[in-house]
Parts: structure tokens; C-alpha cells; sequence
């Protein structure tokens, strides 16, 4: 079965990834952001990414310090919709992993971004909930309904993958109410630590945060900015 899962995991991917070349944006402000998460799984010189179809294999790529990736639940079907869940090593390997013409974000690029409307993170997020079957976050918003996802952003609730080494559990969570993505910066204030920003929903109230992760064990989306 372990020798099938990877298989499996290629076949969903190719349904769902697009060639380089059919990669889109969406402008907000002044920069340009890819409208879905990252879904490659290899850099784009064509060097592989390591699948990791377990907690195990999880966690053995960040005790070898080897970029991979996996899918939310480890089911490859979550990466049609929501794209790939990736390592630290990822992010911070001198290969470049988006597609040409655009980069992982950076501090600098988020401050700008956020400056665009205090309501930006409900111009983000996606259309619909559960609730009305219409959309996949868990709970209904009320505020600014009408102008949801008013640039093409398209932010899906696809969650996290959070591990703890001490213990070696691998846990998901988040999944209908919020979603993460790295950043390449680090910490400001701590180098131990990894920023990465967060579009999150409690009720009904919005939030994009800026804050930080674990460097190892985290694991979080990838939304590209198109290059100067």
C-alpha cells in the first residue's frame, strides 16, 4: 500500500496542476498574486520534492533536512483543491520552486499588501460556506458578503499541518476555517522562527495575520507574487 500511495498521489496531481506557462493572477494594489496555491512538487529545474504520505516520512525529511511536501490528511485528493503542504526546507532551498516570473513573498511584500484596506482579509477569502453549500469556510459572514473575494484571490480554508518533535505527532487542523502560507523572511525578533501569514475566520469575523511559525516542523501553503 505505501508503494501505491505515491502513485496516487502523481495521478491526482496531474489532474489538478497546471503547466507554468497557465499560471494566473490576480491584481491587488499594486502587486500581482497567483490565484490558488502552489501545487508543483519539484523545483523548477526539474529536481523532485520528497512525497511524504505519512507522519513518519514527515518527519524523517525534516530530521534529513530534504524540501517536501505532502497533502492535508496526507490525501492526495486534497491537493486538486487546495494545493501542496510544504516543508521549511522548501521554501529556503536555493533552488527556486514557483514557476518563472514569480517568488515566494517576502515581509516587505505582505506590509504592502495589507495596507491596501483594513477589510482586506474579507476581500480574500473565498466566496460561500458551508452552511448555504456554497462555499467550503465553516462559518457564515455576514460582513461585506457582498464584496468577498472581490479580487479573484480565492482564499480556501485549506489549513495546516503543525508537528511536534518532542513527540513526534503530526496534526492537521484548521480545515474550513483558516489557511497559512511561508513567507521566505525570518523572524524579526527571534532568527529561530519562520514568519508566515495567515487568512483565518472565528464566526463571524475575519483576519489576516502576520506572525510565525516553527522553521522544521510547520507545515503551510505556498502563494507566489509575480516578480518586478
Amino acid at each position: 500500500m505505501q508503494k501505491l500511495l505515491p502513485i496516487l498521489s502523481i495521478f491526482f496531481l496531474l489532474i489538478a496542476a497546471k503547466p507554468d506557462s497557465e499560471s494566473e493572477g490576480v491584481e491587488i494594489g499594486e502587486q500581482i498574486w497567483m490565484s490558488e496555491n502552489l501545487s508543483v512538487t519539484s523545483f523548477r529545474n526539474g529536481d523532485p520534492l520528497k512525497y511524504c504520505w505519512n507522519a513518519e516520512e514527515w518527519l524523517k525529511a525534516i530530521k534529513n533536512k530534504r524540501p517536501a511536501y505532502t497533502y492535508y490528511d496526507f490525501d492526495p485528493k486534497n491537493g486538486v483543491t487546495h494545493g501542496c503542504i510544504y516543508n521549511y526546507y522548501v521554501v529556503h532551498d536555493k533552488r527556486p520552486l514557483p514557476p518563472k516570473g514569480w517568488r515566494v513573498p517576502r515581509f516587505e511584500d505582505l506590509k504592502k499588501l495589507n495596507s491596501v484596506s483594513p477589510y482586506l482579509a474579507y476581500f480574500l477569502r473565498s466566496k460561500g460556506n458551508q452552511k448555504d453549500g456554497d462555499g467550503l469556510w465553516a462559518n457564515k459572514n455576514y460582513a461585506f458578503e457582498e464584496e468577498q473575494d472581490k479580487f479573484g484571490f480565492d482564499a480556501l480554508p485549506s489549513g495546516q499541518l503543525i508537528a511536534l518533535k518532542s513527540s513526534g505527532i503530526v496534526e492537521f487542523m484548521g480545515m474550513g476555517s483558516k489557511v497559512s502560507w511561508w513567507t521566505e523572511s525570518k523572524g524579526q525578533n527571534t532568527k529561530k522562527l519562520q514568519q508566515c501569514w495567515t487568512l483565518q475566520q472565528n464566526f463571524g469575523e475575519m483576519n489576516l495575520e502576520i506572525g510565525h511559525t516553527s522553521q522544521l516542523y510547520s507545515g503551510h501553503y505556498v502563494r507566489c507574487i509575480k516578480k518586478n
